[in-house]
């Protein structure tokens, strides 16, 4: 089987020698050239246009290679603001700002599952839940909006402490 296929294949570089195809020169240059193009796009119409002068039988004409545009580096998400804390999907860069050790905010709605698990939405709009494996059972105040801190605790886990209260929660933050 394999020598079947270095057979064609060896049969396919002898007809498009003896055809008159371009010379290894003008092909690969115009190749290198397609291939300097910025996008895949303008790369696909360069080799569109190979394939076509081949097909005609003529020589692909060899350009100058495109000039080489250094590539912008993707934009880096800013994790240091408040709106950020808790997301872990931003992968890690090294040159990237300090990650914030904690927030603080009020609570603008609580609600409870039935295993007494809670989910709070705090005033800037983030959504933090305990974690399943906590099992302190937290009651907040409904009279006044409580000010709670979610601080970095180890291994990516976070903890929530309600002010003016002794101990703090494991959560997790869903939204």
């Amino acid at each position: 089987m394999i020598r079947y296929g270095l057979a064609v294949a060896a049969a396919i570089l002898l007809v498009a020698g003896a055809a008159g195809a371009a010379p290894d020169g003008d092909l690969s240059s115009a190749i290198l050239h397609c291939a300097a193009q910025p996008d895949g796009t303008a790369q696909l119409a360069c080799y569109n246009r190979i394939a076509a002068q081949l097909k005609s039988g003529a020589a692909p004409a060899a350009q100058a290679p495109a000039p080489e545009t250094p590539a912008a580096p993707p934009p880096r998400r800013v994790i240091g603001t408040v709106a950020d804390f808790g997301l872990e999907s931003v992968p890690f860069d090294s040159k990237g700002p300090e990650q914030r050790a904690q927030i603080t905010a009020k609570v603008a709605a609580v609600s409870y599952n039935f295993f007494h698990i809670f989910t709070v939405t705090l005033d800037n709009g983030q959504v933090w839940r305990q974690l399943d494996s906590d099992s302190n059972i937290a009651q907040f105040k409904t009279d006044k909006p409580e000010v709670v801190t979610i601080s970095r605790g180890f291994l990516d886990s976070f903890h929530l402490a309600i002010q003016g209260r002794w101990g703090s929660y494991a959560v997790k933050r869903i939204k």
